[in-house]
């Protein structure tokens, strides 16, 4: 019996907690930080994110919550 969706995406977040991560919101906005905490619903907090904007230039964000519903695409390192 193979183990749900949910399950394999918490356990992939779980893996990636404290760790660096990249992720692709609705609108096309790509950040960048260390995951601190995630929820049952997707929705993270990330430290020391930032924003990749045009011509690679950053914007530095501090701490940010994100909730999961915009969430595209989360890469893991």
């Amino acid at each position: 019996m193979s183990s749900s969706p949910r399950n394999n995406q918490s356990n992939i977040l779980q893996s990636s907690l404290h760790k660096n991560i990249i992720i692709k919101l609705k609108g096309k906005r790509t950040l960048k930080g260390k995951l601190k905490s995630f929820d049952q619903f997707m929705n993270l907090t990330l430290e020391n994110a930032t924003e990749v904007l045009k011509d690679n230039q950053v914007q530095e964000m501090g701490e940010i919550f994100i909730k999961g519903e915009n969430i595209v695409i989360i890469a893991t390192n």
